[in-house]
């Protein structure tokens, strides 16, 4: 209780805990310290929309490796894959994360680009219809979707478009 300690009692608690897992240079243990960093570490710039949105790790995995690495292993975990949140507001947890290649991941995101002035994910004006177009990206490929006479619609058309196609993006 009286004891203080320089930090080398905590270090040699991680390296003995490394030394029980034996995975301190794998990329699913890396993965495992970034998804805990980008919730805690205010050092990093993206930790600030986290800590807005509340987002933090499950208590099972903030503080198991094991947990998380047997959840992974069980969830279809490779090397090529991360690990994505379903809903991108929501915390790391089970019931909320999946393992996702980089397309998924991508389609997977709450904001829209600085450049879109509709509001609503793969619609723009077109001036040369003087409509709002719908557009959408799948495995690089653009797809038309149509012209609407107002962006409401045009959006309606691009969720309905990736509900019909169990497409992983993002819906509106």
């Amino acid at each position: 209780g009286n004891t203080k300690s320089c930090g080398c009692i905590k270090a040699d608690a991680i390296r003995e805990a490394c030394k029980t897992h034996g995975d301190s240079n794998t990329r699913l243990y890396s993965t495992w310290n970034t998804m805990k960093r980008r919730c805690y570490d205010s050092s990093l710039m993206n930790t600030y929309d986290y800590k807005i949105n509340n987002i933090q790790v499950c208590d099972e995995w903030l503080t198991d490796y094991q947990a998380f690495k047997d959840w992974s292993l069980s969830n279809g975990y490779t090397d090529t894959l991360t690990i994505d949140r379903r809903d991108s507001k929501g915390n790391y947890e089970p019931s909320n994360c999946r393992w996702a290649d980089r397309y998924v991941q991508s389609c997977n995101t709450k904001r829209l680009s600085r450049s879109n002035k509709s509001g609503y994910r793969g619609v723009c004006w077109s001036k040369q219809k003087n409509k709002w177009q719908t557009k959408i990206s799948v495995r690089g490929k653009r797809i038309y979707l149509g012209t609407y006479t107002n962006k409401k619609e045009a959006g309606m058309a691009y969720d309905k478009y990736v509900v019909d196609n169990n497409l992983p993006h993002t819906t509106n």
